[in-house]
């Protein structure tokens, strides 16, 4: 009788921890949801993209020319164009028409135009702000976790199968009863 009540307690042990598994799998899902919706704004606003941020009107004569953007921009991330009021004239090209003197700062300095002779000559330009990788790593730690949490769950079915196959063989195991005819000292009797 006492194997049967300790094969019992074991198996109510067994399924209260199989219960406890899937709140504590649902409640992370929820509360990982639920941390993503409210700090969802924050994580989007840890760059920007500015595109047209246009200059005002230079000319040679004002060459060397600091352009000043927005500050914090992403290194690498900018693309600077010429431009008047009716046609676009290229693209700047970094060390060439162009160098940095401050990311932090947004500033750029404008060395050459090349041929340009249009005294009416706008700048545009595109970038980003603030720190799109910090961001990147973000989204990708919360997509991966999302993703665990889905695979994970997608294994509880077989984890249950296996439990009530564990408890029914227990049970036949119990209630089966058991002789030990034909034994003698751990060998087969003839």
């Amino acid at each position: 009788m006492v194997d049967f009540q300790e094969s019992i307690i074991s198996i109510i042990l067994l399924v209260m921890g199989i219960g406890i598994s899937i709140m504590v799998l649902i409640f992370v899902s929820v509360l990982g949801g639920g941390v993503y919706t409210n700090s969802q704004t924050f994580i989007s606003s840890l760059s920007t993209d500015i595109t047209n941020d246009t200059s005002a009107n230079i000319s040679f004569s004002k060459i060397p020319y600091i352009f000043n953007a927005s500050t914090n921009i992403d290194p690498g991330s900018e693309t600077i164009k010429a431009w008047n009021n009716t046609k676009e004239y290229g693209t700047l090209t970094l060390g060439t028409n162009y160098t940095v003197s401050s990311y932090s700062n947004g500033q750029f300095n404008i060395i050459d135009l090349g041929g340009l002779n249009n005294s009416h000559i706008y700048l545009n330009a595109s970038y980003t702000t603030g720190y799109p990788s910090v961001e990147r790593n973000i989204t990708s730690a919360i997509r991966n976790s999302f993703i665990a949490i889905n695979t994970t769950g997608s294994y509880l079915p077989i984890i249950v199968l296996a439990v009530i196959i564990f408890i029914v063989l227990g049970l036949i195991m119990t209630l089966t009863p058991t002789t030990d005819r034909g034994y003698e000292s751990g060998r087969m009797a003839l």
